[in-house]
């Protein structure tokens, strides 16, 4: 099943391709993404209730940290061709791009997939940093995909930016091999995650140390962390809603899925002291240089974008923190957060096609224009601003947890700081959005139902699982703190 998943989206890819009429591209897409989320979550649950899932011998791994980003990532997918059918469809009806290249964007979306999905399954952390690399050639066509300058600038930053970072994590997947030199064994098996888990108190540490430091920058610049930041708010400001979508509920965790492993090494090898100060340090700035960019801001992408600067600094710092509740808090902020910012950028495509701007100051009166939009808007503006009862607040909180009671009060108290800052600065925004009087000319309607059917489904299931999680995604969340502290495989 692992294998099926994997190349799945690689067959969707070739035959968007090869696929003429739009009607059949749209539902050959949309079919694919039913089987994709449908073998994703089988996977999850299976080793939710029965351990480890092989595949291709032992070149596939699943294990709980690999199912649980595996279930956001097909979640995030579904949702995110659902609602490429209405949005990119629209776009191409205004004229906004040429019939011929709406198969390519469906070839690059199932592209990026099939690359995630290889980062999520693959046993070889060699492979894993080849497979991140991946996503990150398949997204920087789609961020380009309109062919303004402006876009085309956006998509250089992002590649030229994130190519140096991945150049960085391959000197820490070398780093990492030579750490593992002296220890008997087939050399080929020394990037294989399942061995070094299991040999990692026998890495040389100091090498170890270095090749995390590489990581972390390398793979940091592809999470968005300050300050490798300054490609993400471009790229998710120019490319198409669905693709911002993309970005921010499923790139990012990718990447975090890299330091993660590193992380888990570090920690089994030399203790939590090492790794935890600089996920920390590097969670605090980020989280602090996103502040006065959410305050002061004016494009509606370009804020989303710096709110996810800001959340990434937050699971940053709740794996820095370390410890049950620490890592806990930052497994559940990963999966608000998946679900919350890939809606709002839902919401905010639907702004875009409704009033043709991306400027706040402009965009007014969504309650009235967008009877199911607007609502959405505003609910989800709290929800990831981090108020109650939303899941993103009860993240939040455990992280705080975390942080006081390990005694890092001042981190803690500089982001408790910064939340309050955040929450100010979104919901002042999409208020003033929400509320005020509609532009006069302006029709009311939603654009079509496939731009909100997903929107408002996943801010359903936010809101749902703010409340009440499913037992086998605790299990999951369980193992993979054992997992990151190094008692778990």
């Amino acid at each position: 099943m692992a294998t099926l998943l994997l190349f799945l989206p690689l067959l969707l890819a070739a035959l968007s391709l090869a696929t003429s009429r739009r009607a059949w591209l749209e539902n050959l897409n949309t079919l694919g993404a039913v089987v994709v989320a449908g073998l994703g979550f089988g996977l999850a649950a299976r080793v939710a209730h029965g351990g480890v899932v092989w595949g291709l011998g032992d070149r596939l791994y699943l294990d709980a940290l690999s199912a649980f980003e595996v279930a956001i990532a097909v979640g995030v997918g579904f949702a995110v061709q659902l609602y490429a059918r209405g949005y990119m469809g629209r776009e191409l009806d205004e004229g906004r791009f040429p019939p011929q290249k709406l198969k390519r964007f469906y070839a690059l979306v199932n592209l990026y997939l099939f690359a995630f999905l290889l980062v999520c399954l693959a046993n070889n952390l060699g492979a894993v940093w080849i497979a991140i690399e991946g996503t990150t050639l398949a997204t920087a066509f789609l961020v380009a995909f309109y062919n303004g300058d402006s876009a085309i600038e956006a998509a250089w930053k992002y590649f030229l930016l994130c190519t140096v970072g991945i150049s960085l994590a391959l000197m820490g997947v070398l780093l990492l091999y030579f750490s593992a030199r002296h220890l008997p064994g087939p050399t080929a098996l020394n990037l294989d995650w399942s061995w070094l888990a299991s040999h990692a108190r026998a890495l040389d540490p100091r090498v170890l140390k270095l090749a995390f430091v590489f990581t972390l920058i390398g793979y940091g610049t592809k999470v968005g962390l300050a300050p490798m930041h300054t490609w993400l708010p471009d790229a998710h400001s120019e490319a198409p809603s669905p693709v911002s979508a993309l970005l921010s509920g499923m790139l990012l965790n990718g990447a975090m899925y890299g330091v993660i492993r590193a992380h888990a090494l570090v920690v089994r090898c030399v203790g939590e002291g090492f790794s935890n100060h600089l996920l920390v340090g590097f969670g605090l700035l980020s989280i602090v240089v996103a502040v006065p960019f959410v305050l002061w801001q004016r494009d509606v992408k370009r804020l989303l974008a710096y709110s996810s600067v800001e959340h990434m600094g937050i699971v940053s710092l709740g794996l820095g923190f370390g410890g049950p509740l620490g890592i806990t808090g930052a497994l559940l902020h990963t999966l608000y957060h998946s679900l919350l910012k890939t809606g709002m950028f839902f919401s905010a495509g639907n702004l875009v096609l409704k009033y043709h701007t991306r400027d706040l100051q402009t965009t007014r009166g969504a309650l009235r224009a967008l009877p199911l939009t607007g609502p959405a808007v505003l609910l989800g503006a709290f929800a990831i601003a981090g108020a109650p009862p939303f899941g993103l607040f009860f993240s939040e909180f455990t992280i705080l947890m975390a942080g006081f009671s390990t005694g890092q009060w001042g981190a803690s108290l500089v982001l408790l700081a910064a939340l309050g800052l955040v929450f100010a600065g979104l919901v002042s925004h999409f208020a003033r959005v929400g509320l005020g009087e509609r532009p006069e000319g302006l029709a009311t309607g939603e654009t079509s139902h496939w731009t909100t059917a997903p929107l408002l489904g996943l801010m359903a299931i936010a809101a749902v699982t703010g409340l009440y999680l499913p037992p086998p995604v605790l299990h999951l969340m369980g193992a993979i703190v054992g997992i990151v502290r190094g008692v778990g495989s």
